[in-house]
């Protein structure tokens, strides 16, 4: 065979292969199916408590961004396939591999999340039949510390109130109870070089801090989202391969030897892109988000930092 009909008989391969994909998409699938812009606002209702999330409910009727696909069992007998959509900060990244192809780290650093419960690895179909096809419509949103880290936990955003003198002074009569305690304290002010009753003060509000932080609660503006364009991934399995991927990468808050591994490496670089018939699809349209202040609602400032300032003004005034 010359090399003319051996590049005819490889693209005609190629394209059987195409064509025999188990992934047909909507001829929008790389539009958002219900936000036609490629631009959304932070919308910042409410975000001192949930931190930021994209799209909000004020944006989208659902609160999500929603896709919509189908998948054909194009194999040679009834299997279920699985899927599961990634995103991704594009704009303020590492990139997943350095300038001489090697494994990049830092990648793990990047901004990227899945799904909001992260309990949901991959989502299934019912069994396919061969040649059956089924429509996928799923959605997601992106929002704060979306690996569930659980050094962004604590207790809810309100430990920002201030402590109270009469806080101060329970803390502070507990500690002079406690010998042994109070010994310690003064160990630390002769140390310091200050006042044993400075160093009481000083301890008891770190202590009252440190407590009231401790909680289970996600606090996602801990790891807000950012600005900048994100991707969307799109990640189709059948069964018999499904298995082969490890959980840290069905499960982003699961870590490998320590460290996260970012999807995105795992599927363009690593072992994800070797998989039997797996199908992975990055959308070409991507969505910048923005922020933009409100400032017609004002700003928020702690009460302490007003009386702050208004404590350094008389001062000033006087002298």
């Amino acid at each position: 065979m010359d090399n003319g009909k051996r590049i005819i008989v490889n693209l005609l391969l190629a394209l059987i292969c195409v064509l025999s994909s188990c992934l047909r998409y909507n001829k929008n699938i790389d539009q958002i199916a219900n936000y036609n812009d490629t631009i959304i606002y932070i919308d910042y209702s409410n975000a001192i408590n949930t931190g930021f999330i994209v799209p909000s409910k004020s944006q989208t009727e659902s609160g999500f961004f929603e896709f919509q696909f189908r998948i054909v069992n194009k194999s040679d007998e009834t299997t279920k396939y699985h899927y599961k959509i990634y995103y991704q900060n594009e704009s303020y990244k590492f990139n997943e591999i350095n300038q001489d192809l090697t494994f990049n780290p830092l990648c793990e650093e990047n901004f990227y999340g899945s799904y909001e419960d992260v309990s949901v690895g991959f989502k299934s179909t019912k069994e396919l039949l061969q040649n059956e096809m089924i429509t996928i419509n799923d959605s997601i949103r992106i929002v704060g510390n979306p690996r569930d880290e659980k050094k962004f936990f604590g207790n809810p955003v309100r430990h920002f109130k201030e402590i109270s003198k009469r806080q101060i002074e329970l803390k502070v009569k507990e500690i002079k109870n406690n010998k042994e305690w109070y010994n310690d304290i003064v160990k630390k002010a002769n140390n310091k070089g200050i006042t044993v009753e400075k160093q009481l003060l000083l301890d008891a509000e770190y202590i009252i801090n440190f407590k009231r932080k401790q909680g289970n609660k996600n606090n996602r503006w801990k790891r807000n989202v950012r600005t900048g364009n994100y991707s969307f991934l799109f990640v189709i399995v059948p069964e018999k391969s499904f298995y082969l991927i490890p959980d840290y990468i069905k499960y982003i808050n699961l870590q490998n030897k320590g460290s996260f591994v970012n999807p995105y490496y795992y599927y363009k670089y690593g072992d994800g892109n070797k998989l039997e018939n797996i199908i992975i699809k990055k959308l070409t349209k991507q969505i910048s988000v923005k922020a933009k202040l409100p400032l017609t609602d004002g700003v928020w400032v702690p009460k302490k930092i007003i009386w702050e300032s208004i404590l350094i003004q008389v001062t000033s005034l006087r002298a």
